[in-house]
């Protein structure tokens, strides 16, 4: 339980529940199972007995959980609909953009990021849910991908392609090229696609080749097509901030870590191993436990801002690797530190609310709330909250 959440909690309401001290969520709150039973102030019962708080507590679980397990599986299978209903274009890809109307935006250009996303989200689900439309609009994404966006003389993928398929931003972006790993690692998971897995090493291979700091390790973010690094990077808001950034790092980690899964390579794990050197003891502040954004070619911090949402994710992502590497001593390691990022995102969560904040800086001085940061790092996590048995 997060101690900001139980501190929320009044002496009144203390008072009327005896199970409150350990209910974690502030006043006025209702959990689906606050409204599922009625405890009244004299608690829940069973057969008319009184329920002790911890079998209160237990059963409150198991409800809660199950009718998050529904509510998650219904908001999947609609939004994966919105995407096969309103965003797959029949000629390859996915456009765009989409309208409030519904309508698609046939000539909008389209990202490296959307596309690649697509093909790991549709993976994702085929590998929990065995919808079979999910495996083809993930290979539909990934067919578009080799066909248009990898660069097929100097490796890597371009940032940006008009609606016909044509590079508009031919940008190398670490960043993007890591949804690409990403995508085809999980389509090879999914489905034992040997085309989604040479994808997912070729653009490994690609990175590891053109974007690696061989002296001080971790990835710049911003190069030419011909692999010629550039300052600018749409990470870093200004190039005198640093060169190197968390959020590329986070998705570096996360797709090598899921290339790892079905890849045997000593050399990726070794590469995996080295991030999770990075997350913990370079991007990580140690003092306030938030992760530092940018950073200079030797790992300087040159800004006192930090972002929750990225927080949260560097927390799950830590641990998810250091599991995936192997070895008890490690993840008896970087777990630890995950609950400490987890525990210091608790001030970025609004009591009255429930609404996280985007950005903070040490002072916590927190800016208003932000949408997308509750939205892409939960939801995202839909999957991981789901049974793989359909």
């Amino acid at each position: 339980m997060f101690p900001v959440l139980a501190e929320t909690l009044s002496e009144e309401t203390k008072n009327d529940d005896p199970c409150s001290s350990v209910h974690p969520f502030p006043p006025g709150w209702k959990t689906p199972v606050d409204h599922a039973l009625a405890t009244g102030k004299q608690g829940a019962s069973i057969n008319g007995m009184p329920m002790k708080c911890n079998e209160r507590h237990t059963m409150e679980t198991k409800e809660t959980l199950q009718s998050l397990d529904e509510w998650s599986r219904q908001e999947l299978k609609d939004i994966l609909d919105f995407y096969i209903n309103y965003d797959y274009d029949p000629k390859g890809g996915f456009y765009g953009a989409v309208l409030r109307t519904l309508e698609p935006v046939r000539e909008a250009d389209r990202s490296i990021v959307l596309n690649a996303r697509l093909m790991w989200t549709f993976a994702s689900a085929y590998r929990l849910l065995k919808d079979p439309r999910y495996l083809e609009m993930a290979n539909h994404a990934k067919d578009y991908i080799k066909e248009h966006f990898v660069d097929k003389e100097y490796g890597g993928a371009y940032w940006v392609v008009d609606a016909h398929g044509n590079p508009v931003d031919e940008s190398k972006y670490p960043y993007g090229i890591a949804f690409i790993i990403y995508g085809g690692a999980e389509l090879a998971r999914a489905s034992g696609s040997k085309d989604g897995l040479k994808l997912a090493r070729d653009m490994y291979e690609a990175l590891e080749k053109h974007a690696l700091d061989p002296k001080h390790g971790g990835y710049f973010e911003t190069f030419t097509r011909d692999w010629k690094r550039r300052d600018d990077s749409f990470n870093i808001p200004d190039p005198s901030l640093g060169s190197k950034a968390l959020n590329t790092h986070l998705h570096m980690i996360e797709s090598y870590t899921t290339l790892m899964l079905v890849d045997d390579d000593p050399k990726l794990r070794k590469t995996v191993g080295e991030l999770i050197d990075i997350m913990t003891n370079k991007l990580l502040d140690q003092e306030y436990f938030h992760y530092k954004p940018y950073m200079t070619d030797d790992w300087k911090s040159t800004d006192t801002l930090f972002s929750f949402g990225h927080d949260i994710e560097g927390a799950w992502l830590l641990t998810e690797a250091a599991e995936a590497y192997g070895g008890k001593e490690l993840v008896e390691k970087c777990k630890p530190v995950s609950v400490r990022i987890a525990d210091a995102c608790a001030d970025g969560i609004n009591p009255d609310t429930g609404g996280p904040v985007r950005r903070s800086q040490r002072t916590r001085a927190c800016r208003p709330p932000d949408v997308l940061v509750g939205a892409e790092r939960s939801g995202h996590r839909i999957f991981q909250c789901l049974p793989a048995d359909g």
